[in-house]
C-alpha cells in the first residue's frame, strides 16, 4: 500500500511531508489531524539527523513513497539513534582490555578446532569457523577463521580472527575480531543473552546496514576494538 506522501523536485523539508488533503480543516478553524501529524513528524526529524534521513528518500519528481520506504527511513533512524546512545553510555574499553589476553599474532595454518598458545587455550568461534568456509564469518568478512579466549566464565573475552595464512587481522574493516564485554565462550543462556545485548546488538545497529553513514560503524569499534597481538611460543 502506498502512503499519501509525494515529493517534488525542490526537495524541501516541508514538501516531503505535505499530504494531498493539506487544505482540510476542522469545524473549530484549526488544521486537521493530518496537518498536526505533519508538524509532529517535522519536529522529530529535526531532532534525529534530518539530513541523513532525507538523503535516503526517493528524489524523482512526484514520486510516491511506499510503506517499505517509510519503514526503511524510520528503521534506519532507530538504528542510528540506538547506536549513538549505546556509544555515549558505553565506558572506555581500556579497563576491559586489561582483563583479557592478547591475541596470538599467528594461529596454526591448519586452523584446528582449538590450539594452545603455550599458556592458554583458544577455541574456534562457531560464527567464523574455517572448516565451514565459505559459508561462515558473516560478522567478520575477510577473515578465514576466528578463535575466542576468556580468563573467567563471566568476564570479558578476546576474539582473534586470522587470514588464510594464519596471520592475525588488526583492521576491523578487513575482518578483525573484537573485544567482548561478555565473552561468548560461556554457554550459559543468561550469560549469552548479556553477550548478545551488549556485543552483538550494538554491532547490528552500528554496522549491519549499508545505508547508514560509514563512520557510524567506527563508533562500535571505538568501544569494541580488536586489541593487540603478541608472539607467543607455542
Amino acid at each position: 500500500m502506498k502512503s499519501a506522501i509525494k515529493f517534488t523536485e525542490n526537495r524541501t523539508t516541508f514538501q516531503y511531508f505535505i499530504f494531498q488533503n493539506k487544505n482540510k480543516t476542522t469545524t473549530d478553524g484549526m488544521t486537521g489531524l493530518n496537518s498536526l501529524f505533519v508538524v509532529v513528524l517535522l519536529a522529530l526529524l529535526a531532532c534525529v539527523h534530518t539530513n541523513v534521513l532525507l538523503e535516503q528518500l526517493p528524489t524523482a519528481a512526484d514520486e510516491e513513497v511506499s510503506d517499505a520506504d517509510l519503514f526503511k527511513l524510520f528503521g534506519n533512524n532507530r538504528k542510528l539513534s540506538d547506536c549513538t546512545d549505546w556509544h555515549k553510555k558505553e565506558p572506555d574499553p581500556s579497563a576491559l582490555l586489561m582483563q583479557v589476553r592478547k591475541s596470538p599474532c599467528r594461529c596454526p595454518p591448519s586452523f584446528p578446532k582449538s590450539f594452545h598458545d603455550g599458556t592458554d587455550e583458544w577455541t574456534t568461534d562457531p560464527g567464523c569457523d574455517a572448516s565451514k568456509q565459505p559459508n561462515t564469518c558473516s560478522y567478520h568478512i575477510g577473515a578465514h577463521g576466528c578463535y575466542r579466549h576468556t580468563y573467567t566464565s563471566k568476564g570479558p573475552g578476546t576474539q582473534a580472527c586470522y587470514d588464510k595464512n594464519g596471520d592475525w587481522i588488526a583492521d576491523p574493516r578487513k575482518g578483525a575480531g573484537t573485544l567482548d564485554r561478555y565473552n561468548a565462550v560461556n554457554q550459559n543462556l543468561f550469560h549469552l543473552l548479556n553477550h548478545y545485548n551488549h556485543d552483538v546488538v550494538p554491532w547490528n545497529n552500528c554496522c549491519d546496514d549499508a545505508s547508514l553513514p560509514e563512520n557510524i560503524c567506527d563508533l562500535y569499534y571505538e568501544k569494541r576494538p580488536p586489541g593487540e597481538c603478541q608472539h607467543y611460543r607455542f
